[in-house]
């Protein structure tokens, strides 16, 4: 299953997406997985999940992030969750968000693992794709 979190800039994604990371490391049998653009959310994680800050691998596209994520779980098949922030347009283009968030719903289910991705995107802006459930926040007053 694929999570998307979608809000406006400064509507609280990436506190909900720690919160919830932190959470399901308490909770979960598995591990879980944060990746980033940066490691500004280190001190913010619990110090056992696993921080994959995406410009140490210069991930700039779909394809290099598909490969990140599916060598990931070949390597630990205990992973659970694995939350994504800060995904930037030149890696998830409108024009290939469809076959990206189908690609990413295969990927987690042959591994029984959620992903959860928070996206500064309308919902009227995300394709319908099996698998996907889509969470809307409003900006904080």
């Amino acid at each position: 299953m694929v999570r998307l979190i979608l809000g406006a800039s400064g509507s609280g994604k990436t506190t909900q997406l720690i919160e919830e990371a932190n959470e399901a490391f308490k909770t979960t049998n598995g591990h879980v997985v944060f990746v980033d653009r940066d490691d500004d959310q280190m001190l913010q994680l619990d110090h056992s999940i696993r921080l994959i800050n995406m410009e140490d691998y210069h991930i700039d596209s779909f394809d290099r992030l598909y490969g990140l994520l599916a060598g990931v779980m070949a390597r630990d098949y205990d992973i659970q969750k694995i939350y994504i922030d800060d995904l930037h347009k030149d890696i998830l283009h409108p024009e290939n968000l469809e076959s990206a968030l189908t690609s990413l719903v295969t990927l987690g289910d042959e591994n029984n693992t959620t992903i959860v991705l928070a996206l500064s995107m309308e919902k009227s802006a995300i394709p319908e794709v099996e698998g996907i459930e889509i969470e809307e926040r409003v900006q904080e007053a």
